[in-house]
């Protein structure tokens, strides 16, 4: 959903709930900055880097996948216009933000001896 959709999706809403009170009405006011979605390259020296230090620690290839979710590296691209950005750090995002959440120690231990591997390259 772009933002476009969410905003008219939200209009829509708020119109249909005022139409059912008299005198009803709303205003939207948006905070922030717009956070679009932030295409990184794969052909990334650093990208390469970090690949090289979770083979060399994990023994396994690394995957990349795009992240559903908002983080400050965004805003970073978005301020700054570098699309040289990488977000990585353990868990697993089929957990993130629930009420059980909760990230294994193996895991944290893991992401700290690839980013101590990423460091000396």
């Amino acid at each position: 959903m772009t933002q476009e959709e969410a905003d008219e999706l939200v209009d829509r809403s708020l119109q249909a709930a005022c139409s059912k009170f008299e005198g009803a009405s709303y205003r939207v006011n948006h905070y922030g900055y717009p956070r679009p979605p932030i295409d990184s390259t794969l052909e990334s020296d650093l990208l390469e880097r970090l690949e090289g230090a979770y083979e060399t620690t994990l023994k396994e290839s690394a995957t990349h996948t795009g992240f559903p979710a908002y983080t400050d590296a965004s805003m970073i691209a978005l301020k700054t216009g570098n699309r040289d950005l990488l977000v990585f750090g353990p868990a697993n995002l089929e957990q993130a933000h629930r009420i059980d959440e909760y990230v294994e120690v193996q895991q944290i231990e893991d992401c700290v001896n690839v980013l101590e591997e990423f460091m000396k390259t």
